[in-house]
């Protein structure tokens, strides 16, 4: 097994590694000695307005986006405007601008024509926001340990299945020194930022609230992690990543503050691609 020096960054990990150990086991133990029925948490979630069609309506703009950046790339590259490397560049590029905008855009106008606030999905009522704050950090370590398992679990069996594991592109993009700096700058801060909040309000803050309002709590978060995967095509991921979304729509529903998965899924994007940034060598992590 090869083995890296050590730094800073590996004895930072390992402690993120043993807190996260450490947060699991007290989560496990706090179920334990008060178990709470799962349908019994998020009521105040049932009461949130949405609709299925409203999460269905912004993921048909975030695909919308998607195939406009792609046209406008790949047309670019066709009539010999731009060669590959830029091509590849200007559809990042777009998507770094326009699919936030375009999405948080459209959900704002959603949030009116149903009226709901902002603050009704933080939901500072019974947490101030820097206990909820704390929540994320702590749900976000509890998560780890299972996430971890998943994974293992999850290359083990390509492994022996000898299927292909190649990482995403926006990994090689991230990871390869011939894209500027600046590119992969923005990239990171739209994997930590704008990533985790357009998805959270699709994924956690509208499917699953209206999901809930039609069935009980676990078949709506295992259908909202379900497709959570199933979108970001990549599926040496899906099993790893379901088990993610699963934690993150745990962490809404026992808060009921959609600033705690928010918050779980950007440490989970940001220390991921740190990892992938310092350990160059080592497996993937990232979605």
């Amino acid at each position: 097994m090869e083995s890296y020096p050590l730094t800073p960054w590996i004895v930072l990990f390992s402690l993120i590694t043993w807190a996260a150990i450490a947060a699991f086991i007290i989560l496990l133990v706090r179920i334990r000695r008060n178990p709470v029925p799962l349908d019994a948490l998020g009521m105040r979630l049932r009461s949130l307005p949405w609709r299925i069609e409203d999460a269905f309506a912004l993921l048909a703009v975030f695909f919308a986006i998607q195939l406009i950046n792609l046209s406008a790339s790949l047309s670019a590259y066709h009539f010999g405007w731009l060669g590959e490397a830029q091509t590849e560049m200007l559809q990042l590029v777009l998507q770094v601008i326009t699919v936030p905008l375009v999405c948080l855009s459209c959900l704002a106008l959603l949030m009116r024509a149903r009226g709901i606030h902002f603050r009704d999905w933080i939901n500072t009522e019974n947490r101030s926001i820097g206990n909820l704050l704390w929540l994320g950090v702590f749900c976000y370590l509890a998560m780890f340990p299972p996430f971890i398992v998943a994974q293992t679990l999850n290359v083990t069996i390509l492994d022996f299945l000898k299927v292909p594991v190649e990482k995403q592109s926006v990994i090689n993009m991230l990871l390869n020194p011939d894209y500027p700096s600046w590119l992969r700058i923005q990239l990171i801060v739209l994997a930590v930022t704008a990533a985790p909040i357009v998805e959270e309000f699709i994924f956690r803050g509208i499917a699953l609230p209206a999901l809930m309002r039609r069935m009980r709590t676990l078949p709506a978060i295992c259908i909202v992690s379900l497709i959570f995967a199933l979108i970001h095509f990549h599926i040496p991921s899906m099993g790893p990543l379901f088990v993610v979304a699963f934690a993150f729509s745990l962490g809404y529903v026992y808060s009921e503050s959609l600033l705690v998965p928010i918050i779980m899924h950007a440490l989970f994007n940001g220390i991921n691609l740190l990892a992938l940034l310092l350990l160059k060598d080592a497996p993937g992590l990232t979605h």
